[in-house]
């Protein structure tokens, strides 16, 4: 769902011109690329001590960390670069109601699935 929820902001943004929808998205993606990246370093990590690794692969979650934190900052530092550029370049476009109406849609549907987790107490999906 979060990736649907991704592709639809990022689609709409560029359709739209809709700068804050995008960064919206861009931060989506980030969140679901970095969870691909911790969970195969925590799949990794879990690997008992070998032969090549006397220690174990517990380096392995430290490892997916530092790139998920990369992925955040990079992006990060991706919008904040094409905000301020567009701010000096007085670039300030009007996004219009398809921007506006994605996103009150992708928002009604993220907060009903927090509702509906925290209603049926899935305290494993509630990151609040």
């Amino acid at each position: 769902m979060y990736i649907i929820l991704s592709i639809a902001k990022l689609s709409v943004s560029f359709i739209a011109d809709s700068h804050a929808l995008r960064a919206d998205g861009l931060n989506n993606s980030t969140d679901v690329l970095s969870s691909i990246v911790v969970l195969i370093g925590l799949r990794i990590a879990i690997k008992p001590a070998d032969h090549n690794h006397r220690y174990g692969h517990a380096r392995a979650e430290m490892i997916a960390s530092l790139i998920a934190s990369f992925i955040m900052v990079s992006v990060s530092i991706q919008v904040m670069t094409q905000a301020v550029t567009n701010f000096m370049n007085k670039n300030y476009p009007e996004p219009g109601l398809l921007a506006f109406w994605t996103a009150v849609s992708v928002e009604s549907c993220y907060f009903s699935s927090i509702n509906i987790t925290t209603h049926s107490h899935g305290k494993s999906i509630v990151m609040l």
